[in-house]
Formats: structure tokens, sequence, C-alpha cells
């Protein structure tokens, strides 16, 4: 797929469709983890590899699944990923013990990151130059719009199907994208050559270039920031504001959703000719500010959930800027994808690490509190690698 003088925006909405459909198995999990107890006997353990295990796929995968996408071609390895993961939430559906229910999910991270490495190169291609940066922009809300998406449908779902309907729910989701995909990549455009050099040598390509690394990083410590906010704001409203179960779980999907705003305004912004360290300064300086109202304990519900919605809204505009900077980072364009999956493993490292930081430093100091501090720190050291980002 060429870029053309005219963006296709059909097109780019389904490749974008196709990061929410594999998103969707992300957020389908943390409503669904007391009846996965229930009905597989899971302790809290498991529980946490159920949800962790695509962050480990991914932190170990991401730079190979890339390289691999720029040798085999994006189109078809982004629809090998969709077809894994629905493939494999099928089979978690119909898991009779927890083996069977984690291998399902090691399988569908597999899935998530062939296709999250892939769609990027896709509509870098199929949209036109003036239009790359907006493009890219609505690729970066998918993960957060997944995530928000199947926190809503499937809490409803989950009372009358249960766990099994809502990953057969996700499962035929991602089977319709799927097939949306296939259909709007295939023969429409002239197929981009794929990378033809040797691996030693696209890993030295990247190995001496700056841009992707600084990139990747800055993804690992805004990701690490984010999964360690909002996976504790629930927590924090029932134990610490006495808020219900329910009201919670419907206050941080709004806190999800709202990062897509952010993903949004940030490739309208790059188009409209703001500087990308700009737009990452601020966002780092927001999420720093909305982090700390969310862990501090006398801020409140209402004041926390305002924390979390600035934190997520305006945090945004970081994902957003790094997917529309990344094409301008590549050591050359046969290698975007393999940019990308440094960002994906690095996004995915953060997210391992992160959260049990903020977790010691709460339990460390007595309270929510200090896991203020672990945010502060990643803000401070994304506003100073965000200084090494030139204009290429």
């Amino acid at each position: 797929m060429n870029a053309a003088p005219r963006t296709p925006w059909i097109t780019v909405v389904v490749l974008a469709g196709a990061g929410v459909a594999v998103a969707l198995h992300v957020g389908k999990v943390p409503g669904a983890i007391p009846l996965l107890r229930a009905d597989l006997g899971l302790g809290l353990t498991a529980a946490g590899w159920v949800v962790s295990i695509f962050n480990l796929v991914a932190a170990g995968a991401g730079l190979a699944v890339g390289l691999a996408a720029d040798r085999c071609g994006q189109a078809r390895v982004a629809l090998a990923g969709m077809l894994l993961v629905a493939l494999a939430s099928a089979l978690g559906a119909a898991a009779a013990n927890a083996f069977v229910l984690l291998a399902s999910r090691a399988i569908e991270g597999v899935g998530f990151i062939l296709t999250a490495v892939s769609v990027p190169s896709l509509i870098t291609r199929a949209a036109a130059p003036a239009d790359r940066r907006v493009a890219l922009g609505l690729w970066g809300a998918n993960v957060p719009l997944g995530i928000g998406a199947m926190l809503l449908l499937g809490a409803p779902l989950l009372g009358s199907a249960g766990w099994r309907g809502v990953w057969l729910l996700a499962a035929a989701l991602t089977l319709t994208a799927a097939l949306a995909l296939f259909l709007v990549t295939r023969g429409r455009q002239p197929r981009a050559p794929t990378e033809q050099a040797p691996l030693t040598a696209r890993l030295r390509e990247l190995a001496t270039q700056r841009g992707p690394w600084v990139l990747a990083a800055i993804f690992a410590l805004y990701a690490g920031q984010y999964l360690a906010v909002v996976g504790f704001l629930p927590l924090i409203l029932v134990e610490v504001d006495g808020a219900s179960a329910p009201a919670a779980a419907a206050l941080s999907a709004l806190v999800v959703l709202a990062n897509v705003l952010g993903n949004l305004a940030a490739g309208f912004a790059l188009h409209a000719g703001a500087r990308p360290q700009r737009l990452l300064t601020g966002a780092s300086i927001a999420m720093a500010a909305g982090a700390a109202l969310v862990f501090f304990a006398a801020s409140g519900p209402w004041l926390r959930v305002a924390g979390g919605l600035l934190f997520s809204a305006v945090g945004g505009l970081i994902p957003g800027s790094l997917f529309a900077l990344a094409p301008e980072h590549a050591p050359r364009p046969q290698l975007l994808s393999s940019v990308n999956g440094l960002m994906m493993q690095g996004s995915a490292a953060g997210q391992f690490a992160l959260p049990p930081l903020a977790a010691a430093l709460a339990t460390a100091g007595g309270g929510w509190n200090a896991a203020a501090a672990a945010t502060l720190l990643a803000a401070t050291t994304v506003v100073a690698l965000a200084r090494l980002l030139r204009p290429r």
C-alpha cells in the first residue's frame, strides 16, 4: 500500500479498527477476574498472570516481530495476528482449567503483538503525506478505545453470559475486523517491497540510530505510568474512598476512554505544526499532576477521578506523538515495523516494571501517597528524553 495523493479514510479507519479489535482482549480481563477465580479456582498469582502475560510476550518479542513483519509483509502478518487472537480467545472460552486459559492468553499475546507492530506501517503507506500524522494519531487511540469499549460492553454481559460469553464476543468482533482488514488490503494498492537485508545488518542499522531507542524509552515510561495509575485507580476508589466495585469500574472505564482524546489531539496538533518536544513535555507535566491527585489520599473520590481524567486525556498526547514520529525516526521506511516493534517492546517492559514499583513504594511508605514518586520520576525522565528527539 503506497501513500496516495488523497487519504482513503475508510481504509485508515478499518486499519485502526484492527488495533481496537485486538485491544478488546486486554479489556475483557479485569472485570472477569472474580468469575475466573470462582470458575477455574485461580489464585491471586494465577489471576495476575492472566493479566500480565500479554506484557511478557510483547516485552520479549516486540522487536523480533517487527523485524519479521518488515521481512514478510505487514498486511500478511497483521491478518495472521488477528486470526491468532480470535482463535485463542475461542480456545480460552472453552478452558476447563487454569493451564489452558493461560496458554490461550499467551497465544493471544503473540497475535496482539503481530498486529500491533504491523498496522502502523500499513497506515503510513495508505495515508497521504499531509494526513499521515493525523492518521497515526488515530491509530494511537486503538488500545484505550479497545480496553474502554470492552470494559463497558463486558460488564452487562458477564452477568448474563459469564466470562466465556465475553471471550466469545471478543473473538467474533476480532474475526469481523480481520475480514474488513483483508478486504481493504487485498489488491487495493501495489504491494510494498519487503525488507531483504540480512538480520544482522538491520539490527546494526537500528542500533546506530538514536531516535528509535529514545521513542521506545519514552513509550516504556509512559505506559508504565499509565498502567500504574489506571490499574490501581479502581482499588483506591474502593479501599480509600468507599466506592462500590461497579461504580469504581465504570469511573475507571471513563478514565481509560479519555485517553482516546489525547491520541487524536496529538495527530491534529502535529499536523498543525506543533513541536513534538513541547507536546511530550506538556503531557508529562500534566500526567505527573494527575497522578498526584489519584494517589494522594486526601484528594477524595471526585478530585481523584478528575486527576485520572487529566492524567489520561492529556497523557494521550504521548502515544499519539510517538506513533506519528516513528516514520521520521526509522532508519529507512522498510524498517518502520521494526521501530514499531521496539516501541511496543518498550511499552510492555514499562508496564511490567512500573506498577510493581508504585505498589512497593505505597507499601514501604505506608500509603498510596508514596506511589506518586514513581510517576513523578518517570514524567521527569520523559521531559529529559524528549529533548533528545531532533527533526530529521
